[in-house]
């Protein structure tokens, strides 16, 4: 397989500012910004789910050893992006757009199709993420709000980064 040393770049840079933001960033315990949805969610169609779901593993591994988390968390959390990645996509762009371009690219989707791609797996992720963190026992009264809070920021700022996105 042909390794392009700028995206693997563009990763490693991506999941530094994740490390960076865990560590170094409190905007309380509503918000929590997650750029690691958006890694999963651009690499090209040709990745298949089990090829993605372990390097979402191997990513959510690296940054939950670089941070303050509980190991495995985010590592989990993402793993299941990755697990619902190909499935949405052939239902938002159909096999036929998938065969004529490489990647998700925000001018062949639109807003509302990149929307969607974006803030469902992000909702998923914070889903999981809160609900093993929490182990199931905060009351709904605080998880309801984080989980949506969240992936409103994250979903935003993931939503602003797909339409920045060039082709690397």
């Amino acid at each position: 397989m042909n390794i392009d040393f700028k995206k693997v770049l563009y990763f490693v840079v991506i999941i530094i500012i994740q490390c960076i933001m865990d560590n170094y960033v409190d905007l309380g315990i509503y918000t929590r910004i997650v750029l690691l949805p958006y890694l999963i969610l651009i690499l090209p169609y040709r990745y298949r789910t089990i090829g993605t779901m372990v390097l979402a593993f191997c990513i959510g591994l690296i940054v939950d050893i670089f941070t303050t988390g509980i190991l495995g968390l985010n590592a989990g959390a993402l793993v299941s992006v990755a697990f619902v990645r190909q499935k949405m996509l052939h239902a938002i762009i159909g096999e036929r757009n998938m065969e004529r371009h490489d990647s998700p690219d925000f001018k062949v989707m639109g807003l509302g199709k990149s929307s969607f791609y974006i803030l469902t797996p992000c909702f998923l992720y914070f889903t999981l993420y809160t609900i093993v963190d929490n182990f199931g026992l905060a009351p709904a009264v605080i998880t309801i709000p984080k989980i949506l809070i969240s992936t409103a920021v994250s979903g935003v700022a993931c939503l602003l980064l797909f339409k920045k996105h060039k082709k690397i």
